[in-house]
């Protein structure tokens, strides 16, 4: 109970100095830390669609563990959503403390906005914002993916896609790229990861990344929402669904087969 009532108003009790917001500090960095590895990493297995039904399919059977237990289980699936959403209700409640815990203090944090007209500061607030509508909106899309795993795959989710989740997936985009990108950019300076000899130049190249990475990262996923939801339009009008059968029946075909003739002769 201490450690809550310190963390809450960030001084220490019985006159001695308290680690804990420093703890938090660091938790909420990992936390976050980790969730940017996970997000650029998502991107690109999720834009292997732009690629291939092929390539999008073996990411897909790759992560049921196909490689690994001769058959897919998608449960593993599953368990990594869970995983990922236990990260995000631990950042979250971290990260919520430092919010204006009243109105009294979120008009102080408005008029501090106006009266500075600091770019990082307004950034804090598009974070806060964006970090506040992604934990509802995330639960939609993990509560699909974890309950729903055999879905998952070139035709399965493009149907999804094609269905009206376009619209949440397209709104996640846009506020979960903003906020990863604001939080590794804070992440940066915090932590002065490249500062060098420098700091103030440092600041300028990493603003410049931020803004690289957000036009990348949004380009990047709106193609790859447009390639889902074009491959379900065309399954909706009675396209070729993918055949993973047909594709296992070439893995495992002979090797022979593609290098003999008839008689077995090269």
């Amino acid at each position: 109970m201490k450690k809550i009532l310190e963390s809450l108003a960030d001084k220490p009790i019985e006159g001695r100095i308290s680690k804990t917001p420093a703890r938090l500090d660091f938790w909420q960095s990992a936390t976050g830390l980790m969730l940017i590895c996970f997000m650029v990493v998502h991107t690109f297995l999720v834009s292997s669609i732009l690629v291939s039904k092929e390539l999008m399919h073996d990411v897909t059977i790759f992560f049921e563990g196909q490689y690994f237990f001769s058959k897919p289980h998608p449960e593993i699936v599953t368990m990594i959503g869970v995983i990922i959403l236990l990260i995000i209700m631990l950042h979250a409640w971290i990260a919520v403390r430092k919010f204006p815990q009243n109105s009294r203090q979120f008009k102080a944090y408005r008029a501090q906005m106006a009266m500075m007209k600091h770019q990082d500061t307004n950034m804090w607030f598009t974070q806060m914002v964006t970090g506040f509508f992604i934990f509802f909106f995330v639960l939609v899309h993990i509560f699909v993916v974890a309950m729903y795993p055999k879905t998952i795959g070139p035709d399965g989710s493009s149907e999804r896609v094609y269905s009206g989740y376009w619209i949440v997936y397209g709104i996640l985009l846009l506020i979960v790229e903003t906020h990863m990108m604001i939080g590794f950019y804070k992440l940066c300076l915090k932590w002065g990861w490249f500062d060098g000899s420098h700091p103030h130049a440092t600041r300028k190249i990493l603003k410049g990344l931020y803004y690289l990475g957000e036009v990348f990262f949004l380009i990047l996923g709106i193609l790859t929402i447009i390639a889902y939801y074009k491959i379900g339009m065309d399954l909706a009008k009675g396209g070729e669904r993918f055949d993973a059968t047909s594709k296992a029946n070439v893995m495992i075909e002979s090797p022979c087969s593609h290098a003999c003739d008839d008689n077995g002769k090269k």
